[in-house]
């Protein structure tokens, strides 16, 4: 059924419409509440690569994204778009990125910012 994101973590609290995951080696992500997250306890997220961006090292937080810090750690063309391997905390984590003609792809050593689309993260119980 194709390739998924798997990041173990547990929760790590809840404020107001938003809960906070705190993933295995990696830190906390905020998630909106509506994402199927239990009240307690051990979780897996996991999120499809297409549902992924890749920016700027700087780049801010905004809303329905949850950012986390990596590195590139590889990439494969894949025609349409780029296949990265993003290493976050101790985790890798694949991201797929539209080819757009004359695009340069990101080098690996690269350090970028790695948004999920908080909409498309589904939450799995331990």
């Amino acid at each position: 059924v194709g390739t998924a994101n798997l990041l173990p973590g547990r929760i790590a609290g809840r404020d107001g419409d938003a809960v906070e995951v705190s993933l295995d080696g990696i830190g906390s992500v905020r998630l909106p509440a509506s994402a199927g997250l239990p009240e307690a306890g051990t979780v897996t997220l996991t999120f499809r690569p297409h549902a992924t961006h890749i920016d700027a090292a700087t780049h801010a937080d905004d809303g329905g994204v949850a950012w986390l810090d990596g590195v590139i750690a590889g990439s494969e063309f894949l025609g349409e778009f780029v296949r990265y391997q993003v290493r976050v905390g101790n985790a890798m984590v694949t991201a797929d990125q539209p080819h757009l003609r004359g695009a340069t792809a990101r080098a690996s050593g690269t350090a970028v910012r790695l948004g999920i689309e908080a909409s498309q993260v589904r939450c799995l119980p331990a």
